[in-house]
């Protein structure tokens, strides 16, 4: 619905229109104006009183700003025009244009952010300071993992088969000895999450989980590391 309220006391004339908006009063566009009322000489004519406040335009549930109201009367039937109920979703925007324009800015999901998983598995009990890989027929320390893109480590989940087991696991990138980006022990712990890790990797970067035995070892363990892609 588009609606043209009349702001002042007197009557106002859209001549290219052919409407006149009553004094303190307003008008209902019809459907099969709104090409018209989107032609360059109605644009022309309205657009300097919706700016200076003589006519304010209305989408049926609320009256739009000067520069939402001067969009509203340019596209009669685009996504401009639509409203949109942003109840129920994390969007704020009520048209449907702007929150598409929204969600694509805003949302992190894998329309616009691509995830991958990377796969660590051992079988069989885990010795202390073994450094988990693509499988226990290929150990994380003399055959790295490898990052392929550039992404970002944000989650991991861990388990093992055990329901009793007692281990610490330290991350690193490049390197078996430096520094560790994060860790995290465990007690009495047969399988976890974490979505703390914020790091980023560059692609063909290494990366290495040390698996540390702090009493009972775990064993058949797998290690399933979540990234998404950083343009």
């Amino acid at each position: 619905m588009k609606i043209l309220k009349n702001t002042t006391g007197s009557i106002i004339n859209i001549t290219s229109l052919g409407l006149p908006i009553p004094a303190s009063g307003q008008i209902t566009v019809e459907v099969t104006d709104y090409m018209l009322l989107a032609s360059s000489d109605s644009v022309t004519e309205l657009s300097p009183l919706i700016t200076s406040g003589d006519v304010v335009v209305n989408d049926g549930t609320e009256d739009l700003s000067v520069a939402r109201g001067i969009a509203y009367i340019k596209h009669p039937d685009n996504a401009y025009s639509q409203k949109f109920d942003p109840t129920g979703s994390v969007l704020t925007e009520t048209n449907t244009e702007l929150a598409i324009k929204e969600a694509s800015t805003t949302a992190d999901t894998a329309l616009n952010t691509p995830r991958y998983t990377l796969i660590l598995q051992h079988n069989g009990t885990v010795s202390d300071n073994t450094f988990l890989g693509y499988s226990s027929l290929i150990p994380g320390d003399s055959t790295p993992v490898i990052v392929p893109t550039k992404s970002n480590l944000g989650e991991f989940a861990f388990s093992n088969s055990k329901s009793n087991a007692d281990y610490t696991l330290e991350f690193r990138i490049n390197s078996t000895t430096g520094t560790a980006f994060y860790s995290v022990s465990k007690t009495n712990t047969q399988f976890f999450v974490d979505d703390i890790i914020d790091q980023d990797f560059q692609q063909g970067d290494e990366i290495y989980v040390k698996y540390i035995d702090n009493g009972n070892n775990a064993s058949d363990a797998s290690v399933l590391l979540q990234f998404k892609a950083l343009p």
